[in-house]
């Protein structure tokens, strides 16, 4: 299985990924 995302795309996907882990990070501190 081949992948063709560009770099752009996929810095785009890490970051959001991060984004989404740290909300989640803060979530579970406030609750």
């Amino acid at each position: 299985m081949t992948s063709h995302l560009s770099d752009k795309e996929s810095k785009q996907k890490s970051s959001l990924i991060e984004h989404t882990q740290e909300a989640a990070f803060i979530l579970s501190q406030t609750s």
